[in-house]
Formats: C-alpha cells, sequence, structure tokens
C-alpha cells in the first residue's frame, strides 16, 4: 500500500471511525439481544396461557406463539452446534500435539547417545 493510504488508517479519524463502528456493532447486538428477550418472554407467557387454558385454543393463537419462540429456538440450536464443534475442533487440536509430541520424543530417543 501507499505511504499516504497506510498514513491516513493510521490517523486519528480512522481510528476514531473504527471506536464508532464497533460502538455501533456493539448497540445492534445489545439491541437484537433485548428484542430477543422481549419476544421470548412474550411466547412464553402465551405457551403458558394455552396451556393453563380450558378451553381449546384456535391454531392461530398456537402459531403465534410459535412464531414467538422460533428466534430463540433456532440461536439456541446455533449455540449448541457452535459449542460441540469447537469441542471436537479443540479434541482434534489436542490429539494431533499429542502425536506431534510423541513423534518428537521418539526422534529424541533415537538421536540420544547413551554413556
Amino acid at each position: 500500500m501507499s505511504p499516504l493510504l497506510l498514513e491516513f488508517i493510521d490517523s486519528d479519524f480512522m481510528q476514531g471511525v473504527f471506536y464508532l463502528i464497533a460502538f455501533l456493532a456493539a448497540s445492534f447486538a445489545l439491541a437484537v439481544i433485548i428484542v430477543l428477550w422481549h419476544l421470548t418472554q412474550a411466547g412464553l407467557k402465551a405457551w403458558q396461557s394455552i396451556r393453563n387454558s380450558p378451553q381449546p385454543v384456535p391454531l392461530s393463537r398456537r402459531l403465534v406463539v410459535a412464531l414467538l419462540l422460533t428466534p430463540a429456538a433456532v440461536l439456541s440450536l446455533l449455540g449448541v452446534c457452535a459449542l460441540g464443534l469447537t469441542v471436537w475442533v479443540n479434541r482434534e487440536e489436542r490429539h494431533r500435539y499429542r502425536e506431534k509430541a510423541v513423534r518428537v520424543q521418539q526422534h529424541q530417543d533415537s538421536t540420544r547417545v547413551w554413556p
């Protein structure tokens, strides 16, 4: 890259822009979490009222409850999948490190000069 462009990227103005972008991203994430929390609470309250209702509940009301709880269910499923993937990747990485350590130890043992 040209020195002028690098100087512009390293300037205080761009640092302020990056901080602004980070602040906006964090604010957006917080807003999404709050909206998701309220949707889930509304869905759980409606589901409880359906369960406690002595009369048969129309299908449209059940669908509304399902729609209110769907985002939380999807995000929960994605979280569980991400956690499982992380555990699997870490286990594979530990296995590779263990194999490498065994190979290094075998090499050291084979090249060691015994007195």
